[in-house]
């Protein structure tokens, strides 16, 4: 993949703030092959980060016997979150993404 010749390409995205500090906001192409079911990891974190309780997501496929792929996805809550209530919520989206 070269869409830009002359010029090293990461694959990454990127975004730069009103102070010129450039922000790497992850990977552009990474796909997780669920059951022939291709997911952009970066949905499934713009999905996570959307909870109130969650301050921050990343999202990884693991291999797995049965799909191919299983979805892992590390998760930090804000303090004084509850658990239980992020748990359900994560549930409900794992019913919407299978």
């Amino acid at each position: 993949m070269r869409p830009y010749p002359g010029f090293f390409y990461t694959g990454d995205g990127v975004g730069c703030d009103e102070h010129r500090y450039i922000w790497i906001k992850g990977r552009v192409d990474d796909v997780i092959n669920v059951s022939g079911h291709r997911l952009s990891t970066a949905e499934i974190e713009s999905a996570l980060i959307l909870h109130r309780g969650v301050t921050e997501t990343a999202v990884i496929g693991v291999s797995d016997d049965l799909t191919g792929q299983t979805v892992y996805a590390f998760v930090t809550l804000k303090p004084l979150s509850d658990p239980r209530i992020i748990i359900i919520y994560f549930t409900i989206l794992r019913t919407i993404y299978t």
